[in-house]
């Protein structure tokens, strides 16, 4: 376990692979294993965001080393995830929250989303065309998160995913319900 900690905890920003598995359950009878692969983010002593295996699919999960920190920062995603499905609006189902290897590192679990392409990566790819199109539809989908009473207060392209003809938002912790 305490090996587990040390080695998310020192990762840093531009490393690709991670090898980690932490243990989901609150028992030690009965494991559930997350298993890290890939790092997508990381901000380092505060919290990564990985591609792992759990229960046989894969997923994106955020993991959140500063207990107090940690603790907020998952409320507030679980609370704006909750507000855009409420509201009928694409985001990656969540899958799980809570705590891993003793209760020392908060844990958010999400449906990963394979054919998803992520926003900044989608617009430098795209034609004139296409970033004429992506911006009507973002408007579009802002638009929709205004008449829900939902604010993205973090704004930016890789806050969304595009797949086909959807977009999903992502970044709960950074959004406000106003009604």
């Amino acid at each position: 376990m305490i090996e587990s900690l040390v080695q998310l905890s020192g990762i840093r920003p531009g490393t690709e692979t991670v090898a980690v598995r932490l243990n989901l359950s609150s028992t030690h009878e009965a494991p559930d294993w997350l298993e890290c692969s890939t790092l997508i983010r990381c901000v380092p002593k505060k919290r990564i965001a990985c591609l792992g295996q759990w229960r046989g699919r894969q997923v994106f999960a955020k993991i959140f080393f500063d207990q107090k920190r940690g603790r907020i920062h998952v409320t507030r995603e679980e609370k704006g995830v909750r507000a855009l499905k409420q509201a009928g609006l694409p985001a990656p189902d969540l899958l799980f929250r809570g705590t891993a290897d003793g209760d020392a590192v908060q844990v958010l679990l999400f449906e990963y989303l394979a054919n998803a392409n992520a926003g900044e990566a989608y617009w430098r790819s795209s034609s004139d065309q296409e970033r004429r199109q992506v911006l009507k539809a973002l408007v579009g989908l802002i638009a929709k998160h205004h008449q829900a009473g939902i604010i993205q207060k973090d704004l930016h392209f890789d806050n969304f995913l595009f797949a086909g003809d959807l977009i999903f938002t992502l970044d709960g912790a950074d959004i406000d319900q106003s009604q």
